[in-house]
């Protein structure tokens, strides 16, 4: 007996087969776009053309978000001619309020308008719909895994249309299936970019790497062209540590392995090597790259340590000089302290060796010099070279006399920094000049007394004289006009 299924059982079955024919058609859609060796644009394209074809639409266009710049950029166009697609498609600011695209970009919400004048679109894009022959719309924000915007799909036709819940589930399936492919396409272009950024970075890197495990064995291997070494690069890879390096440096790297491990910290240890050129003088990182991966970076320093050699050696010769100097020899920061000082100047301030830095000037002068000290200082400010002289005051009461040559000091920029200075210590010096003052004002008294006790003996002379005339008698001292 055939039992024949009710008008309801059967439209029912009918509208889960026709979902089950959309979605099947959806995922053909999408399958076609993700699984071809298409771009992120082609991928849009393929996505569009699917559905226009399926739900027999005129055109339709893809814009994806720029969040940077706040813009829906179209990407995907189709069915459009080049001259309406540059009115209909052009970039949109979300803040736009003439185009639908940036009104559901805004709101994320979409808009299902299969027969447009009887929706509240029309009324408020009417304008824009007339100009446009737009009688059927429907507009989908794609919206990424985390909720942010990536694009906004539409479809448009110039007639009204019959839109059946299995087609209204149709689109909006392969709408969110596309934004699931295109993040997915996103995340792969960042990625390749990534990859092509850090490729471009190893390229330039001087340095030898490679990744090995926590046994020693080398599993990738990028060659330095700075340094070559005695094997091909090739014949690393796949092999033991303790096989392609010395004994006593497979041992010593491997100890540092084991105390990357235990510690997570990166370790830095150097080493010689024989490499094609001689010895090199090596420095190693070790850093961890998994849980039991270890990269190391291989740098040659023998340039470098060669140099700080040679610069440790000039500096010694450069300090020798400065030391063995008879002068004394300073700098001194904007503040006046002592930053620098040779064994010189320490002995003239009568201060221990090394216990000048960190001192100021200030400290060894008498409250009434240090204005002058000031004025100098603005004066090597403005870049003038002086000299003049500083009478200083030591611990032990003793007062020296310097004469000072101040040199402006400029840091990199060529700003004012301090004063380099060079001094002479002239105490001796201007001892014996205020002796021979001395000496001479002594003198000079001494000449003043003579001269007036001279003047003395001619004036009694000369009453004599007169004395004795008056008397009738003849003088006794001849004086002469000049002794007058």
């Amino acid at each position: 007996m055939w039992i024949l299924s009710s008008d309801p059982e059967r439209r029912v079955r009918e509208d889960l087969e026709d979902q089950l024919r959309a979605e099947r058609a959806a995922f053909k859609i999408i399958a076609e776009s993700s699984l071809g060796d298409f771009d992120l644009v082609g991928l849009c394209q393929q996505v569009l053309n699917g559905l226009l074809s399926t739900l027999s639409l005129q055109f339709g266009t893809l814009r994806l978000y720029d969040p940077d710049r706040k813009e829906l950029k179209p990407t995907a166009i189709s069915g459009l001619s080049t001259r309406l697609a540059n009115r209909m498609a052009p970039c949109r600011e979300l803040d736009d309020r003439r185009f639908t695209a940036a009104w559901v970009a805004r709101n994320m919400k979409p808009i299902f308008a299969p027969r447009v004048r009887n929706h509240w679109v029309y009324e408020k894009y009417r304008e824009r719909m007339d100009e446009l022959r737009i009688r059927a719309l429907l507009s989908y924000p794609l919206i990424g895994s985390s909720g942010d915007l990536l694009g906004v799909l539409q479809l448009v036709h110039r007639k009204p249309i019959s839109l059946s819940e299995n087609d209204r589930h149709f689109f909006v399936t392969v709408a969110d299936m596309t934004a699931t492919a295109i993040e997915s396409k996103q995340r792969e272009l960042k990625l390749q970019k990534s990859e092509e950024k850090t490729r471009a970075l190893l390229s330039v890197m001087p340095d030898l790497m490679f990744v090995a495990d926590r046994n020693g064995m080398i599993l990738d291997f990028k060659p330095s062209k700075r340094l070559e070494l005695l094997m091909p690069s090739e014949q690393f890879m796949g092999r033991n540590m303790d096989d392609v390096l010395p004994r006593k440096v497979a041992k010593r790297s491997r100890g540092y392995m084991e105390k990357l491990f235990e510690t997570g910290e990166m370790q830095v240890y150097k080493f010689s090597f024989i490499v094609k050129g001689g010895r090199a003088e090596l420095e190693t990182r070790l850093v961890k790259t998994g849980e039991d991966q270890v990269l190391a970076l291989v740098r040659d320093v023998t340039a470098r340590r060669r140099a700080e050699k040679a610069l440790m050696e000039s500096e010694e010769r450069y300090r020798g000089m400065i030391e063995k100097q008879g002068e004394g020899i300073a700098i001194v920061d904007a503040s006046e302290r002592f930053f620098f000082a040779n064994h010189v100047a320490e002995k003239v301030f009568g201060v221990p060796e090394g216990s000048l830095k960190g001192r100021s000037v200030f400290d060894f002068v008498e409250a009434e010099s240090r204005e002058g000290i000031r004025e100098e200082t603005a004066r090597r400010i403005q870049g003038q070279r002086s000299t003049y002289p500083l009478t200083i005051l030591r611990q032990d009461g003793e007062k020296r006399h310097l004469q000072i040559t101040a040199t402006p000091w400029m840091d990199e920029q060529g700003n004012f920094s301090g004063s380099f200075i060079i001094f002479r210590d002239d105490s001796d010096r201007v001892r014996a000049e205020e002796q021979v003052e001395e000496k001479v004002e002594e003198l000079e008294r001494f000449y003043r007394l003579a001269v007036e006790r001279e003047l003395k003996m001619v004036q009694l002379k000369a009453e004599v004289n007169e004395l004795s005339r008056k008397l009738g008698k003849e003088a006794p001292y001849r004086i002469q006009e000049e002794e007058l």
